[in-house]
């Protein structure tokens, strides 16, 4: 619980908005979805569908200049953690069961978001996908009243390997992108490569 005073007359405005769904105190922006029921891609198949994730609010104060300024970010969802590889190469993660669906599942008011999925498996194989794990350092979320929305692909290289990407959502008219808090860094690619399994 957070409290703050802050002087009306020098405070027009309150800004509150979905954001990455950051961990307090922990120096990573990956999260990893663990499907409650396996998605089984057929060899040369594409499949796009809905999952949840988790967010977190960003709280900002906007001045009569019209300047914003952050006063905090807070995750109303329990965190949990997962580890993505091995524990010397490895990568930490926020983690979050999610149910791979083909209508948009139901959003948690200030909880959670809709993320449209799309996998892609261009080999010849059959591939069982029982994670995906997104770098939302790049996420564009949007939002319209208790709403939000964003996208991410999914590229299938192996049975044990894949390339994750956040992708821009197809966003209607009413929406608007919430405030980016990781400045992404020109040189750095979106893309992931999933190494350590699906």
């Amino acid at each position: 619980k957070a409290e703050f005073i802050l002087p009306k007359k020098e405070i027009p405005n309150i800004l509150i908005q979905p954001c990455e769904p950051f961990v307090k105190d922990l120096n990573s922006t990956f999260l990893m979805l663990k499907f409650l029921e396996p998605i089984s891609l057929l060899p040369d198949t594409k499949l796009s569908g809905f999952v949840d994730l988790p967010l977190n609010l960003s709280i900002f104060i906007i001045s009569s200049g019209g300047k914003y300024e952050q006063i905090d970010n807070l995750s109303i969802t329990p965190t949990k953690l997962a580890l993505y590889g091995n524990p010397h190469n490895g990568i930490i993660c926020r983690y979050w069961e999610t149910s791979f669906k083909f209508s948009k599942p139901y959003e948690k008011p200030f909880e959670t978001g809709v993320l449209e999925l799309t996998l892609t498996n261009p080999t010849s194989s059959k591939v069982i996908v029982s994670k995906v794990v997104l770098n939302f350092s790049f996420i564009e979320i949007f939002y319209h009243n208790l709403n939000s929305i964003s996208a991410a692909s999914i590229k299938i290289i192996s049975d044990k390997l894949a390339e994750t990407e956040f992708i821009k959502p197809y966003v209607p008219a009413e929406f608007q992108k919430s405030i980016d808090l990781i400045p992404t860094k020109i040189l750095s690619s979106s893309k992931f490569l999933m190494e350590f399994g699906l």
